[in-house]
């Protein structure tokens, strides 16, 4: 019984769709775009032990986003995400800006399908670090210098989901589709 989940994910990638190209990710491209952008109170109990705020109002800034992934080419695409977590298949290109995370239940990696022309939409809140717009109290400056803020998928494409949690362990395995910038430091 321990094996059955093993023996699941193995039978699932085994079967998966032929009907997915092997061009690889050839055609895909990864857009994202800013619903709305807003504070939140942050409560003196979250602060981290190292950080003493310049004053006692605190705010957190989020970015509520889409994640457009659109298939370009002429037949279908197929790549792995994570069913629930599926943030953990992004990576963002600068330190101060995190994705929002949530609850998961349930989470395992799940092969997606995207038809010739088709896209997915996925939606999710990003954060901005608490000291860019909250500096500590004898601070010299945010000491942030990359301007944009751009996502990229982790493409992990049908023939290495077996070895899904290997890529994801190893950096230098990580083929990466870029998004379009956000100028989120206004």
């Amino acid at each position: 019984m321990k094996y059955f989940p093993k023996l699941l994910f193995l039978f699932l990638i085994l079967s998966s769709n032929s009907y997915c190209s092997e061009k690889d990710s050839t055609g895909l491209s990864v857009k994202i775009n800013l619903i709305k952008e807003y504070f939140i109170p942050f409560h003196p109990y979250h602060y981290f032990h190292d950080y003493v705020p310049d004053n006692d109002s605190i705010k957190l800034k989020k970015f509520d986003i889409e994640i457009t992934l659109k298939n370009n080419s002429d037949s279908t695409i197929c790549f792995y995400l994570m069913t629930c977590s599926w943030e953990w298949d992004f990576i963002i290109n600068n330190t101060y800006i995190y994705f929002s995370g949530k609850d998961c239940e349930g989470n395992f990696p799940y092969m997606r399908n995207i038809k010739s022309g088709d896209s997915i939409i996925l939606k999710t809140t990003l954060q901005r670090d608490l000291r860019w717009d909250n500096p500590q109290k004898n601070s010299i400056g945010k000491g942030y210098n990359v301007k944009t803020t751009k996502i990229g998928l982790i493409y992990i494409d049908k023939k290495q989901g077996y070895d899904y949690h290997n890529i994801h362990d190893d950096k230098s395995r990580w083929k990466i589709i870029w998004s379009n910038p956000l100028y989120l430091n206004k």
